[in-house]
């Protein structure tokens, strides 16, 4: 008897782009595309943040500013010093 290949279950969720060309979010979520320089406002503090605050613009290969405790006065002026395309948060 020959020796069967073992089944490797499936853990957590896919990261990433699913079939070529489509976005990783739901379409009421519009995320970045690629290319994109986003800033973000947005805490990682659960799942759902996370992915939509971090993996969600790395999928997509964009750029990532991540902006704690900005004062809103300070915003503007960092994404214009930035260059960022999209917002976040």
């Amino acid at each position: 008897m020959g020796t069967r290949p073992r089944h490797r279950p499936r853990t957590g969720r896919r990261v990433g782009r699913g079939r070529a060309g489509h976005s990783p979010l739901p379409r009421h979520r519009p995320g970045p595309d690629q290319g994109d320089r986003v800033l973000s406002t947005l805490e990682w503090d659960t799942p759902d943040t996370l992915t939509d605050g971090l993996l969600a613009v790395l999928a997509a290969e964009a750029s990532l500013v991540q902006v704690r405790n900005a004062d809103a006065g300070g915003l503007d002026r960092k994404a214009t010093t930035e260059r960022t395309t999209k917002r976040l948060g």
